[in-house]
């Protein structure tokens, strides 16, 4: 049927692992991001998008940081277990990797905005992602 809204949840197959769209809306979005053990996103931030995460399973580790004025990076790499959650605002440098003998599980609500609202500053997967 033409003109249908989309099915959830959504799969979505990553270099990573992958992620499960579970709800999608003109104000929010709900994933949940599931990565292979040894396994990270990449180092990215967004100007739009606030994101708020929850460690659901596994363990592993979050980066997060800011540029400072004269343009270097000041990040912070801490390890995530499950029952943590963490906030990302608008801005933050961020990554999540999960722990080379486990997986990692987040369930992450952001505001929606489009998926071209990333700017990726080290993807070790930037040869096998399509244009």
């Amino acid at each position: 049927m033409s003109g249908s809204p989309p099915a959830f949840p959504r799969r979505i197959e990553k270099p990573w692992g992958h992620e499960e769209i579970l709800v999608e809306t003109e104000f929010y979005r709900l994933r949940v991001l599931a990565i292979r053990a040894g396994e990270g996103i990449s180092l990215q931030r967004h100007t739009r998008k606030h994101e708020s995460w929850y460690v659901d399973g596994g363990a592993g580790e979050a980066t997060l940081g800011f540029y400072t004025e004269g343009g270097s990076l000041g990040a912070s790499t801490f390890p995530v277990f499950k029952g943590q959650s963490l906030t990302v605002p608008p801005g933050t440098v961020h990554r999540l990797g999960a722990l080379p003998d486990r997986g990692l599980r987040v369930i992450e609500v952001s505001n929606a905005v489009p998926d071209t609202d990333i700017e990726r500053i080290h993807d070790p997967y930037a040869d096998r992602r399509g244009p």
